[in-house]
């Protein structure tokens, strides 16, 4: 008997997406840490600020006296809302890349010619309009051209010609529920 707590999670759908989706997060995080320390290297160019080292009061330029501890916590900071963002857009991101995977599984079975299927969205995916277009066209379809495969049907058994056998044959290629 099989455990049900256990279910095996896929974290990467679609791996290239979210890697790209991801990785531009981060590139966007460290591109305004540089943006931040350039302002402030801006800011503090030609300043002086005062500090106590041990007991001894210094004069110093504002740069050089908060270099260091400025770009550690800078660091810090962005190396912890990076990952935590990548986390988090993994996790966001299976809203979007699940149901971009089952439109492209859904589309391959209606290419090979079954209209039986239906696309079905969790409750918070993304995209969710666009499965119901898909599900609607796909619906029409199917009833289309299951009443081309009963009119097809009914005029072979009528006449019995070659060409009404052709017909039916090329409608055959679909799968339908009618």
């Amino acid at each position: 008997m099989k455990n049900k707590s256990y279910r095996r999670r896929n974290y990467f759908i679609k791996k290239s997406f979210q890697t790209r989706f991801s990785l531009r997060f981060v590139l966007l995080i460290m591109l305004e840490a540089l943006l931040i320390a350039g302002l402030f290297w801006h800011v503090a160019k030609g300043t002086l600020t005062t500090g106590y080292s041990g007991t001894e009061l210094r004069i110093e330029k504002t740069a050089s006296f908060f270099y260091v501890s400025f770009v550690l916590i800078l660091l810090i900071a962005s190396l912890a809302i990076g990952l935590v963002g990548m986390l988090v857009f993994i996790f966001y991101s299976h809203r979007i890349a699940g149901p971009l995977f089952r439109f492209q599984r859904s589309l391959q079975e209606i290419s090979g010619g079954d209209l039986t299927g239906r696309i079905r969205l969790r409750q918070k995916d993304q995209l969710g309009e666009l499965g119901e277009s898909i599900n609607l066209m796909t619906k029409s379809m199917d009833q289309q051209i299951g009443k081309l495969k009963k009119e097809i049907e009914t005029a072979s058994q009528r006449t019995g010609k070659e060409s009404l056998a052709r017909l039916k044959e090329t409608a055959d290629f679909f799968k339908t529920s009618a």
